[in-house]
């Protein structure tokens, strides 16, 4: 079915809540008001009842029938479309849309065909009125059907990754790389230095070996000196005892000749015995002869080694910082891609939105705002955000050329007269509902004032 451009002719209801058979013409080329005091039934006409005529089962229920009614019927005729609608306490609703101009009842998916009549700000130009400037902005975004809710989590993500780099990278703190020291080799020293030792040590085996041959030579000498003297210490300790007995002896000579004479020729032999000892040395003293080698020195290496330990201790230190300066600046440079990623995205994201179309001119979106020839939306006028919505509601394009307006009370004259103009210059229905205590005495074809479900008229009429 090709899209036309239409305007509500007129609306019939009854059983609808308070509504009880309302019949109405709409003004298609200027304002159309609907009157009455609080709770009486104007945004039930004025805007729930069009939208469940036109919408059916995406707004209606079954408890929006009136108490003591069957069903609610609403009949309505936008362009040359009849539209009746019926929906009952029990059993199914049903739907029968006439093309006045053939006659013929439109066959297929006609809720579809209905659903492109209206957009979601038909019903609700306000929103640039009622809500801060965060939700206009969501609203506006929801509207232009722009998600960044993939690009803000890898944002998100990313942030949190460069976070945790530039913490890592503050840890490192200023890095000093010293002066480049070249490690010195030590196993050679070492291995020199065990060389000596060991050729040391075998001298020292060596020099031990022919020590003790010698001292076991001396001491075998002392010992056989050793041997001398006792030998000659028993044998004077003999000459001592028979010395004595010869003594003895001698005083009984008389009695003992005999013995004396024997005793005489034992002290004799004894005597030529002790004469044929051989007379003892003096002993060596206990000290080898042998030399002690010539050892050779390792201090010179010890020294070497010393150097070697603070030299290469230095050079440790170079390799060390040198590694920390080089993994600092990967993370760097890891951080700046982070960085880079995330200007890319946000810039990705200024590009859609750069290149959105908003269907008003000199309307635009950016990040934080919404910008109408430059002014944010929190500081426009009621007016302004009023024509802002209904301009935004047109440029979505839907078939019906009408902006409903509930709660048009609270808005001060030169808005709503403004808005009303902008409705007539633009060629769009004007639809408002308005609290008044009473029926106007100028009311005309196109104000309606309603009291309990029902139109009431004014005296005059």
């Amino acid at each position: 079915m090709e899209k036309e451009h239409l305007k509500i002719i007129g609306l019939a209801v009854d059983g609808l809540r308070k509504l009880k058979a309302i019949n109405m013409k709409f003004n298609e080329t200027g304002l159309t008001q609907i009157l009455g005091e609080n709770e009486a039934g104007k945004t039930t006409l004025a805007i729930d009842a069009i939208q469940i005529l036109i919408r059916g089962n995406k707004y209606a229920n079954k408890d929006i029938v009136t108490k003591g009614k069957q069903k609610a019927i609403l009949v309505g005729q936008v362009g040359p479309y009849k539209i009746h609608r019926e929906i009952p306490k029990e059993g199914t609703p049903t739907l029968k849309v006439t093309d006045t101009r053939t006659g013929e009842v439109l066959k297929g998916r006609i809720q579809d065909f209905l659903d492109t009549f209206i957009n979601e700000l038909t019903f609700n130009p306000r929103p640039f009125l009622d809500r801060n400037k965060n939700e206009k902005l969501k609203f506006m975004m929801d509207l232009c059907k722009i998600d960044f809710s993939k690009i803000d989590a890898e944002i998100a993500i990313d942030y949190e990754k460069r976070k945790a780099l530039g913490q890592e990278i503050d840890r490192y703190g200023e890095i000093i790389v010293p002066k480049k020291v070249a490690k010195v080799n030590t196993f050679d020293i070492i291995a020199k230095k065990k060389a000596i030792n060991e050729e040391n040590a075998k001298l020292k085996r060596e020099f031990e070996e022919a020590r003790n041959v010698d001292l076991a030579e001396i001491e075998a000498f002392n010992k056989l000196q050793r041997d001398k003297v006792k030998n000659i210490k028993e044998g004077q300790f003999l000459e001592t005892q028979l010395l004595k007995q010869k003594t003895d002896l001698e005083t009984k000579i008389a009695e003992l000749q005999a013995e004396l004479k024997e005793t005489e020729k034992l002290y004799n032999n004894a005597k030529k015995k002790l004469t044929t000892y051989p007379q003892p040395l003096p002993e060596k003293p206990l000290t080898s002869s042998v030399p002690e080698p010539k050892y050779k020195s390792v201090d010179d290496l010890d020294k070497k080694l010393g150097e070697a330990a603070e030299i290469n201790q230095l050079a440790n230190e170079y390799e060390t910082q040198l590694i920390k300066q080089k993994e600092k600046t990967e993370k760097q440079a890891e951080y700046k891609e982070f960085d880079n990623k995330i200007n890319g995205l946000r810039k990705q994201k200024l590009e859609i939105l750069a290149g959105t179309k908003t269907g008003v001119e000199g309307l635009t979106i950016t990040e934080e705002d919404i910008l109408y020839k430059g002014i944010s939306s929190d500081n426009w006028s009621d007016a302004q955000g009023l024509t802002i919505g209904s301009m935004l509601c047109q440029a979505q394009k839907p078939i019906l050329s009408a902006v409903f307006l509930d709660r048009a009370e609270s808005m001060d004259k030169k808005t709503l007269k403004a808005f009303v103009e902008w409705g007539t210059k633009n060629g769009i229905q004007t639809i408002i509902t308005r609290v008044a205590d009473e029926v106007p005495d100028n009311k005309d074809e196109y104000t309606f004032y309603i009291s309990e479900g029902s139109f009431v008229e004014s005296e005059e009429e």
